[in-house]
């Protein structure tokens, strides 16, 4: 359970920001992290009686905890509830943007072309433009690298045509479990991750806080 005042949502478009504790909007909120679900969900309810929440769909948001970014996100749903006083936001971490748009199935890869430059060349449209080192990204996530990891080897393509209707982050996934690894969000909208899972360290609960 995530201490009181630790949460902040910054919306840098609008220009606002919410925040949980004394003085401020934010009621309840809660990060859902899966190393297994393609992208990591949110919620935040917060208290106003004025703002149109339909202003808020579709706005980039970053989430912070205890002063860290936890989330690079985007707003998918909203809804005003509790006699008009309350809104309640719902979103998922920028790489939905991979999730819902498909690859292009003419694209071709030569023989030998490393993972790292493919998933680059597939997933720049979508504005990703680098890969990260995951132990930089836990590093500034929860203040330090994690436990039993070990730096991934040189990783090259084999089989790499793209199937029909077939989404971004399903290529790269498919490309990437060969390797053992799985696409993961970074610290920035341009940045993807690819971790390979580390049974080493402890169990990391996602954050909540509850009214």
């Amino acid at each position: 359970m995530a201490r009181n005042g630790v949460f902040e949502a910054r919306f840098p478009l609008m220009g606002e920001t919410l925040r949980d504790g004394e003085g401020g909007e934010v009621l309840s909120w809660s990060l859902n992290s899966d190393f297994l679900s393609p992208t990591d969900q949110w919620e935040i309810t917060f208290v106003d009686t004025k703002t149109d929440p339909r202003w808020f769909e579709a706005q980039p948001v970053e989430l912070y905890v205890e002063g860290r970014k936890h989330l690079d996100g985007r707003v998918d749903s909203s809804i005003r509830g509790d006699s008009g006083s309350r809104v309640k936001l719902t979103g998922r971490d920028y790489l939905a943007d991979l999730v819902e748009c498909n690859v292009d199935p003419s694209v071709t890869f030569r023989a030998g072309m490393s993972l790292d430059k493919a998933i680059l060349e597939i997933a720049a449209p979508l504005g990703i433009t680098l890969i990260v080192d995951q132990y930089a990204r836990n590093q500034e996530r929860i203040g330090k690298a994690p436990a039993g990891a070990e730096a991934l080897p040189a990783k090259y393509l084999t089989e790499n045509k793209p199937q029909p209707s077939m989404s971004v982050y399903q290529w790269i996934a498919k490309v990437c479990a060969r390797y053992g690894v799985l696409p993961q969000p970074g610290l920035a909208r341009d940045e993807l991750v690819l971790q390979r899972p580390s049974y080493a360290g402890e169990v990391v609960p996602s954050p909540t806080r509850q009214p």
